[in-house]
């Protein structure tokens, strides 16, 4: 009987051990798929696609293959308008598009409305073609998709993640063109590619090392030419790269979220350059600090910009604030109520390039301005009569607009003596432009002001 006992009492504990297991096993099994698979579509995720990538690259003389990044052109405006479950419909018709077109082939999605192929090069526009008219079944009349394709051909040793990062720099490069619907990676692109991860990767050190300068600007008063002021302008001096300008770094840490840090440093430098100068007890004059939608975002930027002040000890009439017409596309308060603290605790508040294509009189009633800085646009062509003609015209109204809302003006772009007697004449009452300096270091300015070149005003606002 003990025996008996024990023998069942055994096989009871055997049973339990192999139940538990295998449930931990079937567990385990279960996460590893998850680990690979997309969860909405059930086709393979960015992580199974890489490694899948990485094994036929082994196997596959590389020349014959090429990878292909598809992005959905307006899929946020179809999840908008037919909502997110129409939206995820679409994205599973088009797993199963891949699934099909590309069965012999490595597919998988990336991200979103993201995915991502490693096929043969023989025949592959044939393949867009057809998950193109997959797309097009699923269009309605009223909103417009497109397939916007990057195609990126893997050199020897390649590596995967960073060949599937350079054909989705591929599609991204003709995000914004409608004519375009497939682009491939080039030497070209390789260089921007090079460029841009490398400011993403450097841009701490450049702050850090101190590669990046403030150059300031003059701003003069139209009427007696005197220095009213500068505007403070981002500068990257890169060991590898060399002098960087804002138009080759801004807009990419913009895009991936990293203008805050730049900005912040131009602020520090810009209040310890006036601090130095009034401890030397020479005479300084206002700058103003460029803002993006973004530094609010990202950032307490009204607290920031309070420590600096406090830290360096400067009068807040010496720092103007400069906010891009474009950043007021934020449809929350929080902007709004940024800029509102900013004037209570006494700052100066301008509304940069004005005109430059975003221009919309709901920003002059909805926002209160001390200062209106037309953009360079209008005076680009200048000396051609037709445009100046009707430039003068625009500014003209822009100027009397300015007045009934008893906002002060500055006009930047100024490169003549024409162009500043206009302005000068219309009541525009700050100019800015290469006809009275071009952005120079700080000491610079101070050069210009000991020889006389530039002379500080006592007016301030």
């Amino acid at each position: 009987i003990n025996y008996a006992t024990f023998f069942i009492s055994l096989i009871a504990v055997v049973v339990s051990i192999y139940h538990q297991r295998h449930s931990e096993a079937r567990k385990s099994a279960q996460l590893i798929k998850a680990s690979i698979t997309d969860d909405l579509t059930g086709i393979p995720n960015a992580v199974e696609f890489a490694q899948k990538a990485e094994i036929l690259l082994k196997t596959t003389e590389t020349s014959k293959l090429i990878y292909l990044f598809f992005n959905i052109a307006n899929f946020r405006t179809y999840n908008d308008h037919l909502g997110y479950e129409q939206g995820n419909a679409l994205l599973k018709k088009l797993a199963e598009g891949f699934a099909t077109v590309f069965e012999n082939d490595i597919y998988g999605r990336m991200s979103d409305d993201h995915f991502m192929v490693l096929t043969r090069i023989d025949g592959f526009e044939d393949r867009i073609e057809q998950m193109r008219q997959i797309l097009k079944k699923e269009c309605t009349d009223e909103l417009y998709l497109e397939l916007k394709v990057g195609g990126y051909r893997p050199a020897e040793n390649s590596n995967p993640r960073s060949d599937i990062d350079r054909a989705r720099y591929a599609v991204h490069s003709i995000s914004h063109h409608a004519d375009k619907t497939y682009i491939e990676y080039d030497k070209k692109m390789h260089e921007e590619f090079h460029l841009r991860q490398h400011i993403l990767n450097n841009i701490d050190k450049a702050i850090r090392e101190d590669y990046i300068q403030v150059y300031y600007q003059p701003v003069v008063w139209s009427d007696d030419k005197k220095l009213c002021g500068c505007e403070a302008l981002a500068r990257w001096d890169d060991p590898e790269f060399g002098f960087l300008s804002p138009g080759a770094f801004i807009p990419i840490l913009e895009e991936c979220r990293q203008i805050n840090k730049l900005d912040l440093c131009i602020y520090e430098k810009v209040c310890k350059n006036l601090r130095e100068k009034l401890d030397q007890g020479e005479k300084i004059f206002p700058v103003s600090l460029n803002f993006s939608r973004l530094d609010f975002e990202l950032m307490d930027a009204v607290s920031e910009l309070e420590r600096l002040v406090e830290k360096y000890r400067i009068p807040k009439e010496y720092l103007h604030v400069e906010i891009t017409e474009s950043a007021l596309t934020d449809e929350t308060n929080t902007l709004k109520t940024a800029i509102d603290t900013l004037h209570k605790k006494g700052y100066s508040i301008w509304l940069d390039d004005f005109g430059s294509g975003y221009s919309s009189l709901n920003v002059l009633k909805d926002y209160n301005f001390d200062v209106l800085k037309i953009d360079m646009v209008f005076l680009k062509n200048f000396e051609d009569e037709q445009v100046k003609g009707n430039a003068r015209k625009i500014i003209g109204t822009i100027l009397d607009l300015a007045c009934a809302l008893n906002m002060k003006t500055l006009t930047e772009g100024v490169e003549s003596e024409e162009a500043a007697r206009f302005l000068t004449e219309k009541g525009c009452g700050r100019l800015q432009g290469y006809f009275y300096g071009k952005p120079m270091a700080f000491e610079d300015i101070y050069k210009a002001i000991n020889v006389g070149k530039l002379t500080i005003s006592d007016e301030i606002l």
